[in-house]
């Protein structure tokens, strides 16, 4: 199941059909709730009265709708996700499903156990430890390797600063205004660097060395995550910056054709990087949104 025309071309048609159960006791919106079908379970909205006769069906198990967004199959789930951050991005995505269909499912559906005697969040809770797990051990590879890369620029920056800065006595055009200019925009700069790779590390450390439930994969986990890689590229951009500083003042007189290079090559690094950047960004957003707004209509239909 998945056709959107052909489910929206039954229920315009047959409507009573949508109150037809399976096997399981299931109607076609639990199936959809089920296996995450995002672009049919919204046309429950739509209903009009029936839709409360769907929300309090439970099936065979006394599952409802909210009960069935927390069953998943952890193991065949892991074995098809073999990229890490997939499984990180699946955590991600149950719980914006499950934060959707709690935003429709009436408060005493909430909390009524099943038959074994679970309620909705308990039984999410416990199909999703394997991907908690597996999540979390993401999290941790992937800061350990964010926290290589920000010592790294650390001990670049540290090392420049010194070093530029001890040859710099020497030059005999440090009295020019062009020379001053240049230099104390590649001292800004490469301190900026610094600080803003060392920011980051103290927030991976916070991080890290906190205990995560499971609803900080859906805000917390993600958003600190981004905020560690923007300042990471902040930290970066500023050390081209300074790069580019030092070329300039290493090469300015003899050498000129060296400084255009590297600029021309500088520039081509950005506007990719800033292309990958804002490719992420873009489809973090859409995804977001695409659940906000069926949360928001969820929140609407409970009002009316």
């Amino acid at each position: 199941m998945g056709n959107v025309e052909f489910i929206l071309e039954l229920v315009r048609k047959y409507p009573e059909r949508v109150l037809e159960l399976n096997d399981n006791k299931q109607s076609i919106f639990h199936v959809a709730v089920l296996y995450r079908h995002v672009n049919i379970y919204p046309l429950l909205y739509d209903m009009g009265s029936i839709k409360e006769s769907i929300i309090k069906l439970e099936d065979i198990h006394g599952n409802n709708m909210l009960h069935l967004v927390g069953i998943l199959e952890e193991t065949s789930m892991c074995k098809e996700l073999e990229d890490m951050s997939q499984i990180y991005a699946q955590m991600a995505e149950e719980l914006r499903w499950f934060k959707v269909v709690n935003a429709m499912i009436p408060p005493s559906l909430r909390v009524k156990k099943n038959k074994a005697g679970l309620s909705p969040l308990e039984l999410f809770i416990e199909n999703h430890k394997v991907l908690v797990y597996k999540s979390q051990e993401w999290m941790k590879r992937t800061f350990s390797e964010l926290l290589l890369l920000a010592a790294l620029m650390i001990t670049i920056s540290f090392a420049a600063a010194i070093s530029f800065a001890s040859g710099s006595n020497q030059d005999s055009n440090r009295d020019t205004a062009a020379y001053k200019v240049t230099y104390n925009l590649f001292i800004i700069c490469n301190g900026s660097s610094f600080i803003f790779a060392l920011s980051s590390i103290i927030l991976m450390l916070s991080i890290m060395g906190s205990r995560h439930a499971e609803h900080d994969f859906l805000e917390s986990l993600p958003r600190n995550l981004d905020n560690v890689i923007y300042i990471l590229n902040l930290s970066m951009g500023t050390m081209m910056i300074a790069f580019q500083m030092i070329i300039i003042l290493l090469y300015h007189d003899n050498y000129s054709w060296v400084v255009h290079v590297t600029r021309a090559l500088a520039c081509i690094v950005c506007l990719w990087f800033g292309y990958r950047v804002f490719t992420h960004a873009t489809t973090r957003t859409a995804s977001c949104l695409k659940v906000l707004l069926l949360y928001k209509r969820g929140i609407m239909y409970k009002q009316n």
